[in-house]
């Protein structure tokens, strides 16, 4: 099988739910000489943000970049209607596809971005945006993945045909596009001939934005693997039902997450409690273990006389170096404090999951999220939900 390898942006780990991560069930690797997470789970569905294309037999699939804030924001109103977005809400946040910087003109009916939202299959046309000045016009953005270098060579090859352009600037610095075009005339009589070659470089150098998303689960009965053979099957899916999903997922492995947690500290706290008791009285414990022939028999005398369970006097017994607890009471009670904290915190966690995954969505928009410029459609109407 293909098994590429990727070097991820830094920003990745700003994106990457550490804590729901921490569930996600290990697979062997290509070659089994090591194990690796069957799914990497993010704040945010990384199917929206990096711009997918994909076939294979039979199939096709391909699902533009998206803007993060946008995607984001999207994100916080699905957990707000308890992963129930509908496409009218997402269409209304998510304007438009988004890439790099530059913020394109896209002709297409809202209905149709709705739907898009809503199953996933669809098309919108991109085109380059202008603003008129005093000397012609300046480019402020390309039509979708439109590179500078081809579409400088498809203005020269027009100009050559229409022969009204004085000078062409490009003035493009950091991904922010900027093409001056100077007409040779300014005059009304040569309008019709200046708007006819605008027109014209608008049709030529627009393209076409698909979607098409499918999303893929392996049968039940496969044993998760990657290894070539295993049976998918694949399904159709919107952009909501993409958020939607995410949402729940991660929702569910952060939530098992949190227990664990909880668990665990509440196991240490019964640890620190059990050095306590050693702490008043070493002399009793350490005739314990004097008297012992094994762990095991030191064990479960101390579970019969200090009445903790066995895994707590095990770890202490087995683990612990006694001189870094016994008569340090006060040491012993800052420990006992802090992990209760951190129940306390990972309990509210807990009773306002919601709200916590929705804080860390916002977390990521102040480091990481980029506003759009603006996005227009040919036909712009307010999307009521």
């Amino acid at each position: 099988m293909r098994y590429p390898e990727v070097k991820a942006h830094k920003n990745l780990n700003l994106l990457i739910d550490k804590e729901a991560m921490s569930m996600a069930p290990m697979v062997p690797n290509f070659d089994d000489t090591t194990v690796e997470p069957h799914f990497i789970l993010t704040k945010l569905p990384l199917a929206l943000l990096n711009d997918i294309f994909g076939s294979t037999v039979g199939y096709f699939m391909t699902i533009p970049s998206h803007n993060l804030l946008e995607v984001a924001e999207a994100c916080i109103a699905s957990i707000k209607s308890n992963f129930k977005l509908t496409a009218k809400k997402a269409a209304s946040i998510i304007k438009a596809p988004d890439h790099r910087v530059y913020s394109c003109y896209y002709n297409i009916e809202e209905d149709d971005w709705i739907n898009i939202m809503e199953t996933g299959n669809g098309k919108l046309r991109s085109m380059m945006r202008y603003e008129e000045t005093d000397y012609g016009i300046r480019i402020t953005s390309l039509p979708y993945k439109e590179k500078i270098d081809p579409f400088l060579n498809k203005l020269y090859a027009l100009d050559d045909k229409f022969k009204v352009l004085k000078d062409i600037e490009d003035e493009t610095q950091n991904d922010i596009c900027s093409i001056r075009l100077a007409f040779k005339k300014m005059t009304p009589a040569a309008k019709h001939d200046n708007e006819a070659f605008i027109a014209k470089l608008s049709a030529k150098t627009a393209n076409n934005v698909f979607y098409k998303i499918l999303t893929c689960e392996q049968i039940p009965e496969e044993v998760p693997s990657l290894a070539d053979g295993a049976s998918w099957d694949l399904f159709e899916s919107g952009v909501t039902e993409i958020i939607n999903e995410h949402g729940m997922i991660r929702k569910s492995y952060k939530l098992k997450s949190l227990f664990a947690t909880i668990t665990k500290l509440e196991f240490d706290v019964l640890v620190e409690m059990f050095k306590l008791e050693i702490s008043k009285d070493p002399d009793a414990f350490f005739k314990i273990l004097k008297s012992s022939s094994t762990d095991v028999q030191a064990i479960e005398t101390c579970v019969k006389k200090y009445k903790f369970v066995y895994e707590v006097c095990e770890k202490v017994i087995k683990t612990s170096s006694f001189t870094s607890f016994i008569n340090k009471d006060e040491k012993i009670m800052k420990e006992i404090d802090r992990l209760n904290d951190i129940i306390k915190d990972t309990q509210w966690k807990i009773d306002n999951i919601d709200q916590y995954m929705i804080s860390e969505i916002q977390d990521v928009i102040s480091k990481i999220g980029t506003p759009r410029e603006s996005v227009v459609f040919k036909h712009k109407r307010d999307i009521v939900d």
